[in-house]
């Protein structure tokens, strides 16, 4: 009975050192992310913003798995540019299978002037290059064989698309590995899958999203 009970006492010890560890960890985060609105002159909200959320619900990435959620938003004018930025997660699975992927993105809600067609963007895999042997779309340019290998293209208007990703934007993307685009009626979010951001690399990510719009948007 004795050993019974010091097992129950160092379950919960132990379950509330990890709960302690991660108030402290969210905490910090919070408070990063506050000094970076500051820094910016945009607003923040350490909970969802509905708008955005509802928003971004017509993404691919706001349809995912399941549980999802939105923290730690900044919103506001950035360089001339109505921007967001925001922790969001999703799960999928259940049970021993269950996974939760935690991740930071950053939204130009400005996009949806008609300017660009839809598409999404992201790196480029093994299992991709089988589904393109089974007749997958994916738009490739012969004359650019480093982004055709780095990225998966895909959207409904090809030529359209192919119209918007012009060498300067290609060039772009190859040395920014790792990206993922997407471009919706909403506006382009911009994201790096399963990776959230410290908020110290927050400019820097925000400032080559922007990047990346403008050379999106140059001859258009």
């Amino acid at each position: 009975m004795k050993n019974e009970m010091l097992f129950i006492w160092i379950f919960l010890a132990g379950f509330g050192v990890i709960l302690y560890v991660g108030y402290l960890m969210d905490k910090k985060r919070r408070e990063g992310m506050m000094r970076v609105a500051r820094l910016l002159g945009l607003s923040y909200s350490p909970g969802a913003d509905n708008d955005l959320l509802g928003r971004f619900s017509l993404f691919q990435l706001g349809t995912r798995g399941h549980s999802q959620s939105m923290r730690n938003v900044l919103r506001g004018n950035y360089q001339g540019l109505e921007v967001g930025f925001f922790d969001y997660s999703y799960t999928t699975g259940s049970g021993k299978h269950r996974h939760t992927t935690h991740q930071s993105v950053a939204f130009l809600p400005q996009a949806d002037s008609g300017v660009l067609p839809d598409f999404t963007l992201r790196p480029e895999n093994v299992f991709d290059k089988v589904a393109t042997a089974f007749g997958c779309v994916d738009i490739n340019f012969p004359q650019d064989e480093a982004f055709s290998r780095a990225y998966r293209l895909h959207g409904r208007d090809q030529a359209a698309v192919c119209g918007s990703f012009d060498e300067a934007v290609r060039g772009f993307l190859v040395r920014n590995p790792q990206l993922c685009v997407e471009r919706a009626a909403p506006g382009l979010i911009v994201y790096r899958s399963g990776v959230r951001l410290e908020p110290e690399t927050l400019r820097v990510f925000l400032d080559r999203s922007l990047e990346l719009f403008s050379l999106l948007t140059a001859r258009r």
